[in-house]
């Protein structure tokens, strides 16, 4: 019997002590979680900066040699400086072309380029949103940012994203908004916007050419250096997008809107 008691007693420790071992374990689990945790928000953090770095660095290059990276769009390149960005946007506002609230969604723009058309030999403007991974939200700065300028400039300006690469979403918006992506000098139309991303080219070595054309946002399409023009429209301005037919109208404040032509940008 008294075999029996100890032998009880001897199993009951067993089981105290495993107890005790499980709660000390689930303890340092808990801490291990969190620490594993910590770290992860750390390295985002880390990964962020370390993106706007790239990004920050990536501007600097597109402003100092904008003249060979958007050689396949643009003859002549000039960069605009800041205090002639917002000179131009004041001028616009003051005449009534634009609002205030558009010159303050415009003067963040990240670039805009002033040129002649590479194939085209006419007046030509690009705004660029520049970033390391361009987003969808890089997409449609580009494209509210373009429009705005466009009338701001009474101008044709094309939206353009320069990116190292672009996230999958933001490839498909942009083959269906019309905005043009650039990638180390080499210019892909949203028509030719490659679904799967390209490797990125290496600078001072050929570059492989890409079929100059290009898609409006209502789905026009012609080859870059054609000459050919699109049958004339209707006298109501509608015309096919991706969700169906759409019909333009001039802004409230501004009968000039901008207008998207077929292939050549936004136009006052």
């Amino acid at each position: 019997m008294a075999s029996t008691v100890r032998d009880f007693e001897s199993t009951d420790r067993r089981f105290a002590e495993l107890i005790e071992a499980q709660r000390r374990i689930q303890e340092e689990v808990r801490q291990l979680v969190k620490a594993v945790q910590a770290l992860i928000r750390q390295m985002a953090s880390h990964a962020k900066d370390l993106g706007d770095l790239k990004t920050m660095d990536l501007e600097d290059l597109y402003q100092r040699e904008a003249p060979a990276l958007l050689r396949p769009l643009l003859r002549r390149a000039v960069p605009l400086s800041g205090e002639e960005k917002m000179r131009l946007l004041e001028a616009a506002e003051a005449a009534g072309r634009i609002t205030e609230e558009e010159t303050d969604q415009a003067a963040p723009l990240d670039l805009l380029v002033r040129g002649i058309h590479r194939r085209e030999d006419r007046p030509l403007d690009l705004a660029v949103e520049i970033s390391w991974l361009g987003g969808t939200e890089d997409v449609e700065r580009a494209l509210e940012r373009a429009r705005i300028f466009a009338r701001a400039l009474e101008a044709e300006v094309w939206p353009v994203v320069a990116a190292k690469d672009l996230t999958r979403p933001a490839r498909t918006m942009a083959r269906h908004l019309g905005v043009w992506w650039m990638q180390d000098g080499r210019a892909f139309a949203p028509t030719k916007s490659p679904k799967k991303a390209p490797s990125p080219s290496r600078r001072g070595k050929s570059q492989p050419s890409v079929e100059p054309s290009h898609r409006g946002p209502f789905g026009e399409a012609r080859r870059f250096g054609s000459r050919s023009r699109p049958p004339a429209s209707s006298a109501k301005s509608t015309q096919t997008g991706p969700d169906g037919p759409l019909r333009l109208r001039s802004q409230p404040h501004n009968e000039r809107a901008a207008r998207w032509l077929p292939n050549r940008g936004f136009r006052p």
